[in-house]
């Protein structure tokens, strides 16, 4: 049952991520970042169901790991990184807000601190 959720879950996320990159102009989208945090949850789901906050961390993971998942199967890059390791990037951040408009919260801004994150790894010296 387990690895049926895994595989509805990573094909919702690949249908979701095709239809954003169908908006898009073709070769738009080169890869996906996901921000993660570091967890640690049970290996047993009788342990994990016996705690609510387990059951959420569980649900995180399941999502961070699908969505990986579905970057790859479509065919994009898929970078996790960690949140404690996205760069502070004000003025960029600053320029994307005022272009992207409301919402703007710290979701929003932790993706594109992600985005700024893999751009600066995947750019290399200049």
């Amino acid at each position: 049952m387990i690895g049926q959720v895994e595989r509805d879950a990573e094909e919702a996320a690949a249908g979701g991520l095709r239809a954003v990159a169908d908006l898009l102009p073709a070769g738009a989208v080169r890869g996906v970042a996901v921000v993660v945090k570091g967890v640690s949850v049970p290996d047993r789901l009788p342990d994990v169901l016996r705690s609510h906050a387990w059951m959420h961390a569980a649900e995180g993971i399941l999502y961070r790991e699908a969505v990986l998942a579905a970057a790859q199967a479509c065919g994009w890059t898929a970078h996790a990184v960690e949140l404690a390791s996205l760069p502070a990037a004000e003025h960029a951040l600053a320029a994307v807000g005022r272009a992207a408009g409301r919402p703007w919260r710290r979701t929003e801004k932790d993706a594109a601190r992600a985005a700024i994150a893999v751009l600066m790894e995947t750019a290399g010296p200049r």
